[in-house]
């Protein structure tokens, strides 16, 4: 009737891999009359069934006692739950600290189920040491949702994490900013960065239906983007019909996959410059003009220089470009210079002009 040592000893019978831990205290005592439990630590990094014999020795009397034990590992749960939170189109890292218990080097296969988060294709993990294994969330949708990331390799089995993954509202875009004489026109880019992990297709309208004048092309396409995204660029054009510095609109380039871009426009038209000289070349030439109204309408053509033959006038359907023919007759004048004074009474007080030069 008195207390009892025990020396532990474990011994393997089989288990799935040299990874796997199997350790529990070196002595137990026992007091008289009593018993108490031992506590056998067990980590598997893979899934599979390891088997010990764990024998109890009293070192004075020699007794022994021994038990077969088997252990199975599942399927890993989540190790973490990492929390990722930033603006639409742009970027944040995160960085886990992956340890490698074995003598040798092993490599990581990362995955995850959502193409927004973006990983190396591999990561090596040398022996014996710990390696920081960093990831990029880079959104295209204002959402929250859930995603799992999973690093896998044949020696050392899964880990798995829970992503809570968050966007918020994304800064403006660069405005574009026309100044335009009335019967021209402007056309800049608009440039943004396609991120999307994906292929889409981007629809361009204006908010106001271009009724400002503005005019750009219906879609533009965007290939699957790495980390760094593609630059795409969409044509905007500036035609106004009207002097004034108050064209303003909104130019919406969007996709249901690869988000929206919001772009405010511009506009200001000024009146018209003379423009020219337009040379005039053995008695024949051409002045290339366009009704730029939303209607057809009646345009006047007067010259200063009796020596340049033009029609009185026409009408010019609406959009329409219209070459106007002009002629030189050196007999009615010595002077070789004239300008074509172009007018719309019922649309415009403005003139066009343009000067001539025969040659």
């Amino acid at each position: 009737n008195a207390a009892q040592r025990f020396k532990a000893v474990i011994d393997r019978v089989s288990a799935t891999e040299d990874s796997t831990t199997i350790k529990g205290p070196e002595y137990i005592d026992v007091p008289a009359l009593s018993d108490r439990d031992y506590k056998l630590h067990f980590y598997a990094y893979k899934t599979g069934q390891s088997t010990v014999k764990v024998t109890f020795t009293n070192e004075v009397t020699g007794e022994y006692l021994f038990y077969n034990v088997s252990l199975v590992s599942g399927e890993p749960g989540e190790l973490q739950t990492i929390k990722l939170q930033c603006p639409v189109r742009q970027r944040v890292q995160h960085s886990l600290l992956m340890t490698n218990p074995l003598a040798e080097d092993v490599i990581l296969k990362p995955s995850c189920n959502y193409k927004q988060i973006f990983l190396p294709e591999e990561i090596e993990l040398k022996a014996k040491a710990d390696t920081q294994v960093t990831f990029s969330f880079r959104p295209v949708l204002l959402e929250e949702r859930e995603a799992t990331l999973q690093l896998e390799c044949p020696e050392l089995g899964k880990y798995v994490y829970k992503l809570l993954l968050m966007s918020t509202q994304p800064g403006p875009e660069r405005a574009l900013t026309f100044n335009v004489p009335l019967g021209s026109k402007d056309i800049q880019p608009f440039r943004f960065f396609h991120y999307l992990n994906d292929k889409a297709e981007y629809s361009c309208v204006f908010e106001n239906q271009g009724e400002s004048g503005f005019e750009t092309e219906p879609t533009v396409v965007g290939h699957a983007a790495g980390l760094e995204g593609i630059e795409l660029e969409v044509e905007v054009t500036f035609e106004p019909t009207r002097i004034g510095d108050n064209f303003k609109d909104e130019l919406l380039v969007k996709s249901a996959d690869g988000g929206e871009y919001k772009c405010p426009v511009i506009g200001r038209c000024v009146a018209p410059k003379p423009q020219g000289p337009v040379s005039i070349v053995a008695g024949k030439g051409q002045v290339q003009f366009k009704n730029v109204f939303n209607q057809q309408a009646d345009f006047k053509y007067t010259v200063d220089n009796p020596a340049f033959l033009v029609k009185p006038g026409e009408n010019i359907p609406p959009k329409r470009a219209q070459p106007i023919e002009i002629t030189y007759d050196a007999t009615k004048s010595d002077q070789k210079i004239g300008k074509l004074i172009i007018t719309c009474p019922a649309l415009s007080n403005m003139p066009w002009m343009y000067y001539l030069k025969a040659t």
